[in-house]
């Protein structure tokens, strides 16, 4: 139990780097030796504008999820993935296409689709508030 909440916290400093105004999300990922393996956060793609939002968020803007994903250098099967914010249906597809296990998170995203897409496909997930 303070194994997640200390890795949460990391997550939430983690979410500090984004230049987003309106929801700042940060994401790491542990491997199952609870190593951290990979963290991201939302922004926009490397070397372009890092402005995230003109009054809505931007559609080129990556998810903190998806950046951890990609930003990882070794294979993710098995992996949990720690989240200031429940994942998005489509960062959902990406952590199953990642073969991630399972998902923690502390705050409930407005859309839960992500959330039931993950549980649907056999992912553990977890609030931890």
């Amino acid at each position: 139990m303070k194994k997640q909440r200390y890795y949460l916290g990391i997550a939430k400093q983690i979410a500090k780097g984004s230049r987003c105004k309106r929801l700042k999300v940060g994401c790491i990922i542990l491997d199952p030796l609870h190593r951290i393996v990979s963290t991201g956060y939302n922004g926009t793609a490397i070397n372009t504008d890092n402005e995230c939002e003109d009054g809505a968020t931007y559609p080129y803007v990556l998810h903190a999820e998806l950046n951890a994903i990609l930003f990882s250098k070794q294979d993710l099967t098995g992996c949990t993935l720690y989240c200031t914010h429940s994942p998005c249906v489509h960062c959902a597809a990406c952590i199953i296409q990642a073969g991630i296990t399972e998902v923690i998170y502390a705050e409930q995203y407005r859309n839960k689709d992500g959330i039931n897409y993950l549980i649907k496909n056999g992912i553990t997930c977890r609030i931890w508030t």
